[in-house]
């Protein structure tokens, strides 16, 4: 299991941010394809504008102040076992609410 130091923190940070922003480029650019442009251009031009968009969160929520970032690193100090019991309760209560709600009906 990765130990959540500084450098190995601000890394995982790193990559994800660089595959989803990469990815979200490349679901616009297939978004906004025509026949009438050059498609491995568009492809690369949205994937560096998500990638540069995902890498100004950091600096966006330094900005405003934001723990999100320290919270996320807290977070993932918590043990696994807490982890899962978290997820657990959340599926009941919404398995519950779900339960409980006839299908005619509308939910409140």
């Amino acid at each position: 299991m990765l130990e959540i130091t500084s450098i190995g923190y601000i890394i995982l940070l790193i990559e994800i941010m660089i595959v989803s922003g990469a990815l979200g480029g490349m679901v616009s650019a297939l978004l906004s394809w025509r026949d009438d442009q050059s498609f491995l251009g568009l492809i690369i031009k949205h994937t560096l504008t998500g990638i540069v968009m995902a890498m100004t969160v950091p600096l966006i929520l330094n900005m405003f102040s934001s723990d999100l970032l320290d919270a996320s690193r807290k977070f993932a100090e918590v043990d696994l076992n807490v982890k899962r019991s978290i997820i657990r309760k959340f599926i009941k209560v919404k398995f519950l609410k779900e339960k409980n709600c006839p299908a005619g009906k509308k939910k409140a």
